[in-house]
């Protein structure tokens, strides 16, 4: 190719290049997109649960581990329903109020949720530092088996029970 067709050729991608910009910017390329936005729907969808760590001044390790959820099909209506697991009172690490609670919101649809923690018996007891679903056989649903407690061993407290889960029946 001699030096008069390069010169040609650079010739045509001058003239070129603005065109494919015009082009590129009729078609959106290079457009930012519309930026990400956030809506808080708490409030509507009924759950208003607040993790409580039980913060001290003495600031104990336990105060860290605090919190834990899991989804399942509490009720078998298809929905997923949200168990929340809380913190408890220090240093006693009781659940001597409401507030301290492990919360369970049944799925009623369409983004709303209904507490029934009281109805299904899973306000838990002691300090809950996480949460596990489990079927005890395969023909169940899937419940919560447990939240761990601190203490020399995990302890497995009034959510198994409350549940019809039980070591027994694994």
């Amino acid at each position: 190719m001699g030096q008069d067709q390069v010169e040609s050729k650079r010739k045509y991608a001058y003239m070129a290049a603005p065109a494919l910009v015009a082009l590129g910017a009729a078609l959106g390329f290079g457009v930012a997109p519309d930026p990400i936005t956030f809506e808080n729907i708490s409030e509507r969808s009924g759950i208003d649960f607040v993790l409580r760590n039980g913060a001290t001044p003495e600031k104990r390790q336990i105060e860290t581990m605090a919190g834990g959820v899991a989804l399942f099909d509490y009720d078998g209506d298809g929905l997923l329903d949200v168990f929340f697991t809380n913190g408890a009172t220090q240093p006693g690490l009781l659940k001597d109020s409401p507030a301290w609670w492990n919360r369970l919101y049944r799925n009623r649809g369409q983004g709303v949720f209904e507490d029934v923690t009281a109805r299904a018996g899973v306000r838990g007891e002691g300090f809950s530092m996480g949460a596990a679903v489990a079927a005890p056989s395969k023909t169940s649903r899937l419940r919560p088996a447990f939240t761990p407690n601190p203490g020399p061993s995990p302890r497995v407290g009034s959510t198994m029970t409350a549940t019809g889960c039980s070591t027994s029946s694994w």
